[in-house]
């Protein structure tokens, strides 16, 4: 319900939810690509995405069509979402433009090199368990039954 009677806040209101809810669809994509990138390493790739689509694009934007043009709300309302479907496109051609196995292999080196050093040892499991992943990948490739976990 919305708590006003004055047509003209009822207008606005009905235009801007309608907009919305087309802008779902570049929100949760944006969400979920710039999410994947983060997981695979690109962090960097989805940070400098965001603020583009964000700062340079869209604030920008809807202050010209809110303000210039005088679309009042409508307009930054336009502005944010053309932020976010730029967002939305450029997170996923970057997400479709990395090497996912190259990253999974480099981060698979660091979580090793980690381990190594004992960073993950406390997190993940006991230096015990480590040593006890290692010996059973020697003796089978599938058997993790020696494991001792210390969550």
């Amino acid at each position: 319900m919305i708590f006003s009677d004055d047509t003209q806040v009822l207008a606005i209101t009905r235009t801007l939810l309608k907009m919305y809810a087309i802008a779902t669809i570049a929100d949760f994509t944006q969400l979920v690509m710039s999410s994947i990138l983060r997981g695979v390493g690109k962090e960097h790739i989805a940070c400098f995405i965001f603020v583009i689509g964000n700062y340079v694009i869209g604030l920008p934007t809807g202050f010209v069509l809110g303000t210039l043009y005088e679309k009042y709300t409508v307009g930054m309302f336009t502005g944010i979402i053309v932020g976010m479907t730029f967002n939305a496109v450029a997170t996923t051609i970057a997400l479709v433009t990395v090497n996912l196995k190259r990253q999974s292999e480099r981060i698979s080196i660091k979580i090793e090199k980690k381990m190594r050093l004992g960073i993950l040892a406390s997190s993940f499991a006991s230096a015990k368990s480590i040593q006890s992943l290692k010996n059973s990948r020697k003796t089978s490739k599938n058997s993790y039954e020696n494991i001792e976990y210390n969550i």
